[in-house]
């Protein structure tokens, strides 16, 4: 019986063999963005697992090391159209942390994770 063997992509397996040299040229063409963020069923699970796939996206194109306006773009290119309608609704103190990704994250916590309001 042969053993099955996964196969990747000819272009990374010669960065990779290449020590990952130049690796960031291909990982946007090579993975997948996330899947949208969901805002039905249970909206907090599901903000909390796009968020954690986002973060690991975001490594994993060299994205993380770019500037706030860059990782901002990509959060508003692959959060979906539902979300980005939220978004464009979500006010914020200055106009420029409207592209600061860590600005962006906060805002769908509070939007994805309302507080319970305790009731005495």
């Amino acid at each position: 019986m042969s053993k099955l063997t996964p196969t990747l992509p000819e272009d990374i397996v010669s960065l990779l063999s290449e020590g990952g040299k130049g690796l960031n040229e291909v990982n946007m063409q090579a993975l997948q963005p996330p899947p949208n963020l969901q805002l039905t069923g249970n909206v907090a699970e599901n903000w909390r697992r796009f968020k954690q796939r986002f973060q690991l996206y975001l490594s994993a194109i060299g994205a993380d090391e770019k500037n706030a306006k860059t990782k901002a773009s990509v959060f508003l290119h692959v959060v979906g159209e539902e979300a980005l309608e939220v978004y464009n609704n979500f006010q914020f103190t200055e106009e420029a942390d409207k592209m600061k990704l860590d600005k962006i994250l906060e805002k769908f916590e509070a939007y994805c994770i309302p507080k319970n309001k305790c009731h005495v």
